[in-house]
């Protein structure tokens, strides 16, 4: 008690099989429900009627649904390489894709969304990551890329869990509950390539509440699963 009293009031040193869960609790499964917010705005005819607008498309963009979701989705994204960074994890085509000239870009990106900018209504931090001729190829590429590492490396360390942090999650549930490698929830509706919400399965992604999957580590009512 004392040891788990000591790790809540101060901070602790974590190892990289700490930190792959929160990475992906905390911040990948954000990033991924914001893509899927953005993909879901892009495809409402009224948001792609707002957006097509020649004259007053490229100017109320940054303040519609779509381009709201948009800005969120890539300003998470930017933490969970941030994290990974700062985690020291490697993995040989991430750290390819992380050598792209679209990283520095992205951490601007990020601060233009998070950051406030008075400057000018479109922010250059915002613009300039938009006008890279592939951010977009990239920035698919990273979120499967990250996708298929958590799969891999979450049904690794699941059961491998310190001691110290199950007890801390079990007091304080801080840190996302990990059950057994297989665990599944109702069958839900199919997706496609990526994330699914509330009983979707992605193919493959990451989905919850109902995801199912033929392998799947569970994650606080969440699989991430492979088919």
């Amino acid at each position: 008690m004392r040891q788990l009293e000591a790790i809540h009031s101060g901070p602790m040193v974590r190892t990289k099989n700490d930190l792959i869960p929160i990475l992906y609790a905390r911040y990948y499964t954000a990033a991924l429900f914001m893509r899927d917010t953005f993909r879901q705005c892009l495809a409402d005819p009224k948001e792609q009627h707002l957006i097509g607008d020649a004259q007053l498309g490229p100017f109320i963009f940054p303040s519609t649904k779509t381009g709201l979701a948009m800005g969120l989705w890539l300003g998470t994204l930017y933490v969970v390489v941030e994290g990974w960074q700062e985690a020291k994890l490697s993995d040989p085509e991430i750290d390819r894709l992380l050598t792209s000239a679209n990283v520095p870009l992205l951490r601007r990106f990020r601060n233009g969304m998070f950051h406030f900018q008075g400057d000018e209504w479109l922010s250059t931090k915002l613009s300039n990551f938009a006008h890279s001729p592939d951010s977009v190829p990239w920035t698919d590429a990273l979120m499967k890329e990250f996708g298929r590492y958590f799969f891999t490396e979450l049904e690794r360390v699941c059961s491998n869990i310190d001691t110290s942090i199950r007890e801390l999650n079990a007091r304080f549930d801080v840190l996302p509950k990990v059950g057994p490698v297989g665990a599944t929830g109702a069958p839900g509706r199919n997706g496609k390539d990526g994330v699914s919400i509330k009983g979707d399965k992605g193919e493959p992604g990451v989905g919850y509440a109902g995801a199912t999957g033929p392998r799947s580590v569970f994650v606080r009512g969440r699989s991430l699963s492979q088919p």
